[in-house]
């Protein structure tokens, strides 16, 4: 929770501080608008989780690829199913489902030729 705080704080006040500076001259309309839309950005980034990557890497519990978890090699695909493409009549045609199996095919459609 610590590091979802700090790294708002990191990413969030400057872009208000230079919104400020950038917009002093503005109506406070646009000053708000400007604050409103960095709020907006900073929920998300808090939400996604990003906010609290920023926050672990500034208070250096950053995890690089030196200090990653040793994991198990996975397991070995599983076999393969068969191949569909004998009892469909073949890969289809380009452009469309000419290929495909009469009982496949829809009613209103003719047969390929």
């Amino acid at each position: 929770m610590i590091t979802n705080i700090v790294g708002a704080l990191v990413i969030g006040l400057p872009l208000v501080l230079l919104a400020a500076t950038l917009l002093r001259r503005q109506p406070s309309a646009i000053r708000g608008f400007a604050v409103a839309l960095i709020l907006v950005g900073m929920g998300y980034l808090m939400a996604t989780g990003a906010a609290s990557d920023v926050g672990r890497m500034v208070m250096g519990g950053a995890r690089d690829a030196s200090q990653a978890v040793k994991k198990a090699p996975a397991a070995a695909p599983a076999a393969q199913a068969p191949s569909m493409a004998p009892a469909m009549g073949g890969a289809p045609a380009m452009g469309g489902m000419g290929g495909m199996a009469p009982a496949m095919a829809p009613a209103n459609m003719a047969p390929a030729k």
